[in-house]
């Protein structure tokens, strides 16, 4: 049996429910450089505004109501945004993922569903 892998390309970015892992690694090397960036920016202040300008600006992924919330190259962009989030709150690198769920009030992919729900309440238009 020969599964192929079906998306479609748009402006250079992949879209459809089966996307690679390339792919993915370049969405998440994008989100760690804005992270990056914005922490630069803004070093000085407290770390729930910080977290707060995380998910305003560099949560903005373009194509990411499509993604296969339940495919593997999915857990490479959890473990990015773990990551990051350990970075903005100043946290061990061995700090349990429940404790960061506890911080940010809200884990990842519940996040990333709320912007599908709001995607197609919209009626599935990007704007």
């Amino acid at each position: 049996m020969h599964i192929h892998a079906y998306f479609t390309l748009h402006l250079g970015n992949q879209l459809g429910p089966c996307l690679t892992k390339e792919y993915m690694l370049r969405c998440i090397h994008s989100f760690i450089k804005r992270v990056n960036l914005l922490g630069a920016k803004f070093k000085f202040c407290i770390s729930s505004k910080k977290y707060v300008l995380v998910r305003y600006y560099c949560m903005s992924l373009y194509s990411c109501q499509l993604w296969d919330l339940d495919g593997a190259n999915i857990q490479l962009f959890y473990t990015a945004w773990r990551m990051c989030i350990r970075r903005i709150f100043h946290l061990h690198l061995r700090t349990h993922d429940k404790l960061l769920r506890a911080i940010c009030q809200n884990d990842i992919r519940k996040v990333l569903c709320d912007s599908i729900q709001s995607f197609f309440r919209k009626g599935g238009s990007i704007r």
